[in-house]
């Protein structure tokens, strides 16, 4: 098998086989289903940030390019944010779950965009992927973590100074702008815990579908899942068109807005005391979605 069909099959397979290997290994119990909660919070506050960190600080974040695809990634997070919420308040959803509606809808998986990426664009894809991560992470959370800290009436400011994920990808920027980096045994370090952590998040994200959680409130599930996997590519696809991009960095912003919601939505859900169960359910829908969608807008991009 060869052509645009075999590079998806090469790009996809792998990660989503992870995917279903740590579905899986919960679904048999062949792990304790209580061990994944901590696995989770390990993944928010430890492994996602290293990854986060040691990637934005490799990366050259000073050229216009990667400028323009940080605006363009971050728009698309605040656009997803706003009709998001535009969503949940014409389906009448309380606060509670219009939080996790509007962070499904926002937050993208960048560790999967990152496998992706890796084996279907390359190392020419880097700069821009490092660009939409930073600004997405930290716009899309800022968004998120707010309407959460509004839902649970907490101090978003306290909540948002706290946030590991912000906290990494700022210090990953500014560690890239600045040129100062830590000593390299620091950094090593840093390095093989992002090495063995993206195995360890893919897992997680096999291990967190429950198809359980689907149960009941079908509109507002659909919704945060159809928005991140049918809404989020064409609005990323149209930034990134309307901002001039193009090759390596209009495939990065495509496979952003078609990848699914962020696992650690749940984590930070948990955070905020929120409705995990309604989380859980609107992420695992997305993943379903997305194994479909995501595999065709890349081809999409393969073909500009």
């Amino acid at each position: 098998m060869s052509g645009p069909g075999a590079t998806i099959l090469a790009a996809f397979g792998p990660v989503f086989l992870m995917i279903a290997l740590g579905w899986g290994a919960r679904a048999s119990g062949h792990l304790p289903h209580t061990l994944w909660a901590g696995v989770n919070a390990l993944n928010y506050r430890l492994l996602l940030p290293a990854i986060l960190f040691t990637t934005l600080l490799s990366a050259d974040l000073s050229t216009s390019g990667a400028a323009t695809v940080a605006a363009a990634s971050a728009t698309g997070s605040i656009l997803m944010a706003a009709l998001a919420l535009g969503v949940a308040r014409l389906l009448g959803a309380p606060h509670s779950a219009a939080a996790p509606l509007v962070g499904v809808a926002t937050l993208w998986n960048v560790v999967l965009v990152m496998a992706v990426s890796a084996r279907l664009i390359g190392p020419e894809a880097d700069d821009a992927l490092a660009a939409a991560v930073a600004a997405g992470v930290i716009t899309g959370t800022l968004l998120v973590v707010a309407l959460f800290a509004y839902a649970g009436r907490q101090g978003a400011v306290r909540r948002i100074a706290a946030d590991p994920v912000v906290l990494a990808t700022l210090a990953g920027v500014l560690a890239s702008m600045s040129g100062i980096s830590p000593p390299t045994v620091i950094l090593d370090a840093l390095g093989s815990l992002g090495a063995g952590a993206l195995a360890v998040i893919l897992l997680s994200i096999g291990a967190g579908l429950d198809f359980a959680t689907l149960r009941g409130r079908l509109a507002v599930l659909a919704s945060g899942a159809l928005m991140r996997s049918l809404v989020g590519p064409a609005v990323f696809t149209a930034l990134g068109f309307s901002f001039g991009l193009s090759g390596p960095a209009l495939a990065v912003m495509m496979l952003a807005g078609a990848a699914p919601g962020a696992a650690y939505l749940y984590a930070m859900t948990a955070e905020f005391k929120g409705e995990t169960g309604l989380a859980a359910g609107m992420i695992t829908l997305s993943v379903i979605f997305s194994a479909v969608t995501m595999p065709l807008i890349a081809l999409a991009a393969l073909a500009r």
